[in-house]
């Protein structure tokens, strides 16, 4: 046990130089990658179209001044530069995935936001649902199940 924590809290496993850039090309599941790109298109284009629906229904001049819609925001980031990665993955030649040495930092990139992003949704999901949203009748609508209940 000692020792695999010693290995574990080296300064030079800090960051991302120890994990592959494969695992951000690849599904864990299946080793199809085309159905990884279309899984992670999918999710770009759902997370993009409900944005563009929110802004064009709800117009509103103070729509930056809600942390759910800066939360979506760093989701759909997250997930474009991960549908980006996959189609990088995709096209790429496994001779030219397999010369990377760690993580580049697009994969960095991408961890970082997945971390953010899913904090941000949770601690959001959590504060809508324990505050905002008791006794709120008239707050029911699309948007708010999608951003606050479905991501």
């Amino acid at each position: 046990m000692s020792t695999t924590c010693r290995y574990e809290f080296q300064c030079k496993l800090f960051g991302f130089y120890d994990c592959k850039s494969h695992d951000f090309y690849v599904s864990q599941w299946t080793t199809n990658k085309l159905l990884f790109l279309v899984y992670r298109c999918l999710f770009f284009f759902y997370s993009l179209a409900w944005i563009i629906a929110d802004v064009i229904v709800n117009p509103q001049p103070q729509y930056w001044i809600f942390l759910t819609n800066w939360s979506e925001v760093t989701v759909c980031f997250y997930f474009g530069l991960s549908c980006l990665l996959a189609v990088y993955g995709y096209f790429s030649n496994k001779a030219d995935l397999d010369k990377e040495k760690g993580a580049n930092w697009a994969c960095g990139v991408v961890w970082i936001l997945f971390d953010v992003s899913f904090s941000v949704s949770l601690v959001t999901n959590v504060l809508y649902w324990s505050l905002l949203r008791v006794g709120s009748v008239d707050l029911i609508n699309a948007f708010n199940i999608h951003s606050h209940a479905i991501t």
